[in-house]
């Protein structure tokens, strides 16, 4: 059903439209909200008020794009969140630094970003990390970002134990 804001809620999650309507701030009003998908929802996020939601535990930020500055800000811990995907989105390696506020992730999404091999160093915050996607399409789309990484950065990987399933297709990384 629809708000009044434009994001619709099913009954455990916010969907938002592609026009850009609706703001986090109706849906943080929701507590019991277990995912949220802010994919083309604006073009810079306050994502603190999604610490509101002690059963967050999937938040999708697939499609964000922006001009200046950065897609969204988290200062916040968002405790319970096992799941992020920025995938296709214009994240860069300073926007790694929210992963110091997610815990419990176990999932995290990097498909088609402007991650780098600095971006990586943050997954020392992410000791219960069991599944990495650093993959780039080799389909993009003219002007596309590409995810990033060399061999440097699969030290980091040491940092998460628990990793059980990686994906780097069509990124750099590299043999000796």
């Amino acid at each position: 059903r629809e708000n009044g804001h434009g994001t619709v809620y099913d009954g455990n999650r916010w969907q938002s439209p592609n026009s850009g309507q609706g703001s986090v701030e109706a849906i943080a009003d929701q507590p019991n909200i277990q995912y949220v998908n802010l994919g083309r929802f604006a073009p810079v996020l306050n994502l603190d008020p999604l610490a509101k939601l002690p059963q967050l535990k999937k938040l999708e930020l697939t499609n964000v794009r922006y001009r200046r500055g950065r897609p969204w800000t988290l200062s916040q811990p968002l405790p319970a969140l096992e799941k992020l995907n920025l995938s296709r989105s214009y994240a860069t390696d300073r926007d790694l630094e929210m992963l110091r506020l997610c815990p419990s992730l176990q999932q995290l999404l990097l498909v088609e970003t402007c991650i780098t091999d600095n971006g990586l160093e943050h997954l020392r915050h992410t000791p219960d990390l069991r599944s990495l996607w650093l993959s780039t399409s080799q389909y993009k789309a003219p002007g596309a970002f590409s995810t990033w990484i060399t061999g440097r950065s699969l030290h980091c990987l040491s940092a998460c134990p628990n990793l059980t399933e990686l994906v780097v297709s069509g990124t750099h990384l590299r043999g000796k």
